[in-house]
């Protein structure tokens, strides 16, 4: 019995996590272009760019939404928009 509620504590909590928004400690917003945020400083190098759009797609893939793009799209086609997420730098 102790297992069921552990397990239900987990899910429970994970399910929790996944709805809670996430602070970046810097402005991040959504529009047409896609998602935005401000980074103070100096541009980082493109390598950053790299490790940036791989935690991207991991975490994307990890997320809710990727369950629904596969639900609605299949999983190859799924994969294919995943890639298309990447990180870049703009004006």
């Amino acid at each position: 019995m102790a297992k069921k509620k552990k397990k239900k504590r987990k899910k429970r909590k994970r399910n929790q996590k996944a709805q809670r928004p996430i602070d970046t400690g810097v402005p991040v917003w959504m529009d047409e272009a896609g998602v935005q945020a401000f980074f103070p400083g100096k541009q980082p190098p493109p390598e950053f760019l790299d490790l940036l759009t791989e935690h991207l797609q991991k975490e994307l893939r990890n997320s809710a939404m990727w369950d629904q793009m596969v639900e609605q799209f299949g999983e190859e086609e799924a994969e294919k928009l995943l890639k298309q997420c990447r990180a870049k730098f703009g004006p």
